[in-house]
Order: structure tokens, then C-alpha cells, then sequence
């Protein structure tokens, strides 16, 4: 088993109410697989980060590994000593 520490920043730190959580996975592990686990560690970010129906972050928030972002790119593989946060993508109007 492998720990990895996903930070939470802006938007969705609120629902959460932590500034990180960290998550235990085995094998090869990916962004899909870290979001899966973040779902049940932090139910509170269903539906606020994570959408309802899947293991994906909603539209409004995506993954920054390393400072290279990942939108919809859950199959990126992942390490433990990878700095991986969770922000949300700037709006405009």
C-alpha cells in the first residue's frame, strides 16, 4: 500500500473542510483511482468536486500533479511523492 496526500485549494477545500486528505491505494495507481478513493474518504465532495454519477471531478475543479494540470485525464499515473492538488479552473463571463 502506498499513501498519497491530495491537497485542496480554493472551492474545493470548502465542502471538505480540510486543507488535505491522504488516501491509501495499492499498485499503479492513477488520477481516476485517486478520486475514487477521495469519494469515500470525503463524501462531503460529492456532487461539490466530484460528480454525482462518476469518479470525476466536476466541470468546475481539476487535478494540478507536479504544476501541470490534468482535466478529464484520469488515466495519468500517479506516485507518492507526487504533489497532487485539487483547484478550481477560473471562470470567467
Amino acid at each position: 500500500m502506498s499513501k498519497y496526500t491530495v491537497e485542496l485549494v480554493g472551492l474545493p477545500r470548502r465542502p471538505a473542510g480540510v486543507q488535505s486528505v491522504e488516501v491509501e491505494l495499492e499498485g499503479k495507481t492513477t488520477l481516476g483511482d485517486l478520486t475514487s478513493a477521495l469519494r469515500h474518504a470525503l463524501p462531503a465532495l460529492a456532487g461539490n468536486v466530484i460528480r454525482l454519477d462518476q469518479h470525476k471531478l466536476t466541470a468546475h475543479c481539476a487535478f494540478n500533479g507536479n504544476g501541470r494540470f490534468h482535466v478529464d485525464q484520469y488515466d495519468v499515473v500517479v506516485q507518492p511523492r507526487d504533489r497532487i492538488v485539487i483547484v478550481a479552473l477560473a471562470m470567467g463571463g
